[in-house]
């Protein structure tokens, strides 16, 4: 049928690849009006509703569905938020094959068709070159190129229709239109006039005009414009030509001309909009810091099923490695062991340590572990209701605090008691906020009115606890300055400067015995520890020397994040090199020892493997053994290693109702213990004494008992850590790792005092230990609050015990550790 073009419908020009004619993304889908292009384009709806229209027809298609849009076909979609996949492929690229592809129609809707198998193949070849588009192999071309011949053959011999009822007229005009557009596309640079169009076509000027505006939506000068200037864009981007140079070679008579029609088309000149793109291109490294943005949508969630392929012969064949340590003598002890990772534990903000459900997991973990003090945010924040306004004079309550405070005291912890964040009433800039419990992270509009604040905690908390217990407690004012202003930081480094200062003089001025110390700092990027480098040379010139240094730790590597969404989300990057930690220690006591600051201690009050809030390995075997690797082989090298954070009940992002979602914590938001809780259990179990410890085990003594921690630690592979996660999903998150290695090992003792001992043995694998694991094995599925009391009790470690005897003070002790098991393994005499 003829289907008449209104003002609002407009054709859209793809701009593909000059190296292939084809483009694959994600998207999540608003509105997208009338449109139409001459090149194919395949939807899969991953998530979500999409209205469309499509020649007049209307469609509805939800999760799963597929639908093919055929050249020159007008659309339009609509949806709230759908996530889809859009391939386009430039058919006039092609080899025919006696087919007039341009032309070639295909009926492919798979609402409309009983045989829903056939689509399935479609969804697996998008899959697939959604998986290439992540990839940086030389062939990933070739193979997309392959893909899209497979793919098209395909869908000529299941979904060809022979359009004989479209109206012959309307197939004159669309092949009048197609020729016109193909000769636009190749001699664009020719400096073309509508006349010679015109001439070619056998028309007249005004017929061929109004033809040309009534199909495509604009007229022929501004499309012809638009085309050149959308040509010229990679040689001004990529390109060291002139821009006069530019605009002759892209069919402008005059730079003028093509300057001004840049504008026009652009809203800036090319010399700028050269300028910014070289500094996207150019820059490796962003300026700030800024994780706000790293968890979008990933469309491995959806396409999981599209791209597993195993062989079960392959995952049943299973690698030993051997570890064998010979002639260990208890008696002879290396070192003495301080437990410096006791001395921090974490949660989110100080309104959380209100919730009764967090107040039980901290008393289950302080009363497992035993530690000594607690880093949180927000204690200053408007959540706590501090700050109020009287008869015209800000006043301030403190019984909040005090709740927090008194419930901290209660369970042997002590605060460190950060100074954030900005109240309302004290900000200068109001509407500065950050997270979902939207901190203020504004600078004051007053700082006598901010230094006031500072003074009557103090002097509140004097009066309820006394200085003598205040003094035994840490002080520190923000967090994360040296992150972006989005974030955490200042437009403007001396506004914090007069922060620090402002609020270290108040706190020494109420008593020097308080212990103040530096913000927290993420020393994990170059222009961190610039930051801090500036800043310490700051703090040292003003007189204001912290008492410890205060720092956090992730192993993101923000150096390449880009916060653009390209066909797998958002990208992270992670370290190739299983050593990233234990060598940004040494970076770290480098740059202290270079500022004049390594005599003081050395906090880590931040520290887990990425910041994100939604990966799947948070949830896995890969955490409990990450920590246990990287604790132990750094024992006591830092002055803390607080693990950020209790629980996945955080509000720093939207809260999310499944258990198993990739949170940060210790536990799930409902409280059940993760396998990385046990990593710490066993760390608090060890003894005093270091008699040995390597890649893979850490051997202490402590009254003729030997603890011993082993772990079979694997890392992930070089595709993950190079921002391509696409082997993993919600419930299979384990395939970046090689899942076959086990880890023998045969231990020799000497020189035992006792004939008899009782070996007692726990162990956390993807079997035991591990409640996501179980959570998965038993269907990952919703569980109900009565399942939950059943997973909490399923989840506790593998645990065996048995009787040896010793004979001339030797014993020899042999193991399996599962991959990515930890385990404990207590020795005692009889």
């Amino acid at each position: 049928m003829h289907y008449k073009v209104s003002k609002e419908e407009r054709h859209e020009i793809i701009q593909f690849s000059p190296e292939i004619p084809v483009k694959v993304f994600t998207h999540k889908l608003g509105i997208v009006k009338k449109h139409w292009h001459s090149g194919i384009e395949l939807l899969f709806v991953l998530n979500g509703i999409v209205r469309m229209l499509i020649d007049g027809n209307e469609y509805e298609l939800r999760n799963e569905d597929v639908i093919l849009i055929n050249s020159n076909s007008i659309h339009e979609l609509s949806s709230e938020g759908a996530v889809i996949i859009a391939l386009q492929i430039d058919l006039s690229k092609f080899t025919d094959f006696g087919y007039d592809l341009q032309n070639i129609r295909f009926d492919c809707v798979s609402t409309e068709q009983q045989n829903k198998r056939k689509f399935e193949f479609i969804k697996k070849i998008i899959a697939k070159m959604i998986l290439e588009g992540a990839n940086e192999t030389p062939g990933k071309n070739f193979r997309n190129i392959s893909y899209c011949y497979l793919l098209l053959s395909f869908l000529v011999d299941n979904f060809y229709i022979n359009d004989e009822n479209q109206n012959t007229q309307n197939k004159v005009y669309l092949e009048r239109l197609r020729r016109v557009l193909n000769y636009l596309d190749e001699h664009y640079k020719e400096n073309l006039s509508l006349n010679e169009i015109a001439s070619r076509e056998n028309l007249s000027v005004p017929y061929f005009s109004s033809f040309f505006r009534k199909y495509m939506g604009v007229n022929f000068t501004e499309y012809y414009t638009v085309l050149k200037l959308n040509n010229s864009l990679n040689d001004l981007v990529f390109g060291d030509d002139s821009i006069e140079n530019i605009a002759a070679a892209h069919g402008f008579t005059e730079p003028h001309a093509y300057v001004r029609a840049f504008k026009k088309y652009f809203n800036t000149l090319p010399s700028l909009y050269r300028k910014e793109k070289e500094v996207l291109k150019n820059v490796s490294k962003p300026k700030f810091v800024n994780y706000l943005n790293i968890e979008d949508f990933d469309t491995i969630d959806y396409l999981e099923a599209y791209l597993h392929e195993h062989s079960e012969e392959q995952e049943n064949v299973s690698v030993n490695q051997g570890l064998v340590l010979e002639g260990l003598d208890p008696g002879r002890t290396k070192r003495r062991l301080q437990h410096s990772f006791k001395k921090f534990t974490t949660v989110g903000r100080a309104r959380e340590l209100l919730d009764a459900d967090i107040q039980l997991m901290l008393t289950d973990l302080q009363t497992t572990v035993g530690y000594e003090f607690i880093k949180f945010h927000g204690l200053l924040s408007d959540d706590m209701m501090i700050c109020s306004e009287k008869n015209g004079e800000i006043v301030f309550n403190f019984l909040l605090v005090d709740k927090v405070f008194d419930f901290l005291l209660s369970i042997k912890l002590k605060p460190l008691v950060q100074l954030s964040f900005m109240p309302e009433l004290l900000a200068s800039d109001p509407g500065k906020r950050v997270f979902q419990s939207s901190f203020i992270i504004s600078p004051p509009k007053d700082y006598k009115l901010w230094n006031r604040l500072v003074r009557s905690l103090l002097e509140h908390l004097e009066k309820r606890y006394g200085k003598a217990e205040m003094t035994t407690w840490l002080y520190s004012v923000w967090n994360e300055p040296d992150t972006a202003p989005e974030m955490f930081g200042f437009n403007d480094v001396k506004d914090f400067y007069a922060l620090y200062n402002n609020t270290f003089r108040t706190v020494k001025d109420f008593s020097s015995e308080l212990k103040f110390g530096t913000p927290s700092m993420l020393l994990i990027s170059e222009f961190s520890r610039s930051w801090a480098k500036d800043f310490f040379k700051y703090i040292k010139d003003a007189g204001c020397d912290p008492d410890f240094i205060n720092i956090h730790y992730y192993s993101d590597q923000f150096e390449h994040i880009s916060d653009n969404i390209d066909s797998t989300g958002v990208k992270m990057y992670f370290p190739k090199d299983s050593s990233h930690f234990s060598k940004f220690i040494s970076q770290t006591q480098s740059l202290l020892k270079d500022s004049g600051f390594s005599g003081l201690p050395v906090y880590l009050t931040e520290w887990n493997f990425s910041v994100s809030h939604r990966h799947f390995l948070n949830d896995t075997c890969f955490k409990s053994c990450y920590i246990m690797k990287n604790l132990l082989e750094n024992y006591d090298r830092l002055d803390s290693f607080g693990y950020w954070h209790l629980t996945d009940l955080i509000y720093e992002k939207p809260i999310v109702e499944e258990q198993f979602h990739g949170g940060m914590g210790i536990y799930t938001n409902k409280g059940v213990r993760k396998n990385v809780f046990y990593a710490f259990d066993f760390a608090g179990r060890l003894g005093d004494n270091l008699v040995e410890d390597g890649d893979g085990y850490f051997i202490t003594e402590s009254r003729g008992k030997i603890i011993m921690i082993s772990y079979n630690y694997l890392h992930f592979s070089d595709d993950f850590a190079a921002g391509r996660s696409f082997n993993l999903s919600p419930r299979k998150r384990y395939e970046i790792f090689n899942m076959n290695m086990k880890l023998d090992f045969s231990v020799h003792f000497i020189n035992l005092e006792n004939e008899a001992y009782t070996v007692k043995e726990y162990y956390v694998n993807i079997n035991e230990g591990s409640s996501f694991d179980i959570w998965n094995q038993s269907g990952g599925l919703q569980l109900s609050e009565r399942d939950l009391e059943l997973l909490k009790q399923k989840s506790a470690p593998g645990f065996h015990q048995f009787q040896c005897r010793v004979n001339n003070g030797e014993l020899q002790y042999v193991g399996s550790l599962e991959p990515l098991e930890i385990r404990l393994t207590e020795i005692v005499p009889i």
